[in-house]
């Protein structure tokens, strides 16, 4: 995991936070991922370009939002309520 900032505008500071994937028991599940592919009974689930539409963010390749299990247990009310476009 590592931890940057980025600068964004004139006194504007973003934290950024980029986390690495490094379990080899269990497929990434990206559309594209040759090594993921030979998993048995891979599914690709992830296309290759996340969300572009962000307001904030404009990447190329797009973001995605991964959920940890404790956020869904401890914040369901407010992720049913409010659910992404």
């Amino acid at each position: 995991m590592s931890l940057g900032l980025c600068l964004q505008g004139v006194d504007e500071l973003t934290q950024v936070l980029r986390e690495r994937y490094v379990r080899d028991d269990i497929p990434c599940g990206f559309e594209s991922c040759h090594l993921c592919s030979s998993f048995p009974g891979f599914k690709p689930i992830l296309p290759d370009v996340g969300y572009t539409n962000h307001s904030k963010f404009n990447d190329k390749s797009g973001f995605y939002l991964v959920v940890d299990t404790n956020v869904v247990l401890h914040q369901v009310s407010i992720i049913i309520d409010n659910p992404l476009p």
